[in-house]
């Protein structure tokens, strides 16, 4: 497969930019609610599998499918700790992404800037040698013609 030209690329972005820059309601949706994270709950049934664990092993019955449990909530209060977090990775993105643009003050991009680029680009999909798909870091995607 043949490389995309750089200068291409470049001219794509610039009107990508511009798209999100003119109508920036239409690709910046806000995240207004997730999931909540109740580590609380989470905390309480581990504290009461480990008691019984412990009387469990007082008594000198099987306890693996207590300790599978345990294993269990650990892994998923540590999911919900990533999930949360990334969230507010992706929303302080968003709020840096909204802040350039509201400095641009609806003024368009007119020339390629490298640093901008990999500041707001997460990644460019080729689709075909004619077109390509930019995957802003903030969510949004944006597909454009290579000419």
């Amino acid at each position: 497969m043949k490389a995309v030209k750089e200068k291409a690329l470049e001219k794509a972005f610039l009107r990508a930019m511009n798209k999100i820059i003119v109508n920036r309601e239409a690709y910046l949706l806000e995240e207004t609610s997730g999931p909540e994270f109740d580590y609380e709950t989470i905390d309480v049934k581990i504290a009461e599998l480990q008691q019984e664990l412990m009387n469990t092993v007082r008594n000198n019955q099987e306890y693996s499918s207590l300790t599978v449990e345990i294993e269990r909530l650990h892994s998923h209060r540590q999911r919900m700790k990533n999930d949360e977090a990334e969230r507010a990775w992706r929303s302080r993105l968003v709020g840096e992404f909204k802040a350039y643009l509201d400095a641009r003050d609806g003024k368009l991009v007119d020339k390629f800037d490298g640093e901008l680029f990999r500041k707001v680009v997460e990644k460019v999909r080729v689709e075909s040698m004619v077109e390509v798909e930019f995957v802003f870091k903030v969510g949004a995607k944006v597909k454009e013609i290579l000419w």
